[in-house]
């Protein structure tokens, strides 16, 4: 994909959920204004330009206690941002759309976003957030790994997050039962990354793909993710990796342990091969 279709999607994104925030009283955009023009006990704020960084900071200090939405393509310092007590959206679109440890502060949140930026790990403390609802981190290409107390996070309904097949879960994400929105799983061969991690999310819907499917040791441990249970999730891709040693696969038995739901609308298969059976010496 181009840098400029990458530019035009992320243009479009911002857009749309700019409008869906910025659409009602108690909104401002900043953009080639002056910091001191951002009016008092303003609730939504969307910051693309700036002509002075202090006195910004002190305008968007003035009003952080009123903000409930917050939508900035500069890094927000420390200083404003703990004392954003209120705020329910945070969209960073800064180059490097790194959060600092100080974000667990801002128990209201209900929506990270930091999509299209060299975020390259989430600080542990936000899984003190107990109230996000949304994790959204598309096209974060440099993204290493997710928090390892991911867990904690109960009330999570979507996780917006796509990467590559080397990806290794947070450890037990069965435990976020509240879960909806779920891009991919990479199945791992340790307690609490298995497979059987998806049959606790009931609640899953829409896309979903499944990878790294070689770590699973049959049909009776495949059928742990209940896929036939989940009858929202209607696009499904399972995929083996490529490059695997050896000629004794279970592949077949895999694929009837992850009998999806009648309602599944689009099934894609990768990498599956059938069993190899050995006769004499």
């Amino acid at each position: 994909m181009s840098l400029a279709l990458l530019s035009t999607q992320k243009c479009m994104i911002w857009c749309t959920i700019w409008h869906a925030q910025f659409s009602k009283a108690g909104s401002f955009n900043v953009e080639n204004h002056k910091s001191d023009a951002i009016p008092p006990r303003v609730r939504n704020l969307a910051i693309r330009s700036l002509d002075d960084q202090e006195s910004y900071k002190m305008a968007l200090k003035e009003n952080a206690i009123y903000l409930r939405a917050l939508f900035s393509n500069d890094q927000i310092p420390d200083s404003v941002l703990d004392d954003c007590k209120t705020l329910r959206t945070l969209s960073v679109q800064s180059s490097t759309g790194e959060l600092t440890p100080s974000i667990s502060k801002l128990i209201h949140l209900r929506l990270i976003d930091v999509s299209f930026t060299g975020i390259r790990a989430f600080p542990e403390s936000i899984c003190k957030l107990y109230n996000l609802q949304t994790l959204r981190a598309f096209r974060c290409f440099k993204l290493q790994e997710l928090p390892n107390q991911l867990r904690s996070l109960i009330s999570l309904r979507h996780l917006v997050v796509d990467r590559e097949e080397h990806f290794e879960m947070p450890i037990e994400i069965g435990k976020l039962t509240c879960l909806r929105t779920l891009k991919f799983f990479n199945v791992g061969d340790e307690n609490g990354r298995r497979i059987e991690e998806l049959g606790y999310l009931k609640n899953l819907k829409g896309e979903v793909a499944i990878r790294k499917l070689e770590h699973i040791n049959g049909k009776e441990e495949a059928a742990r993710a209940c896929l036939i249970e989940k009858p929202n999730i209607h696009k499904l891709k399972l995929v083996w990796s490529r490059w695997r040693e050896g000629n004794n696969f279970n592949d077949e038995q895999v694929l009837e342990g992850l009998e999806p739901h009648p309602n599944i609308k689009s099934l894609r298969i990768e990498g599956f091969r059938e069993i190899i059976y050995h006769y004499g010496s």
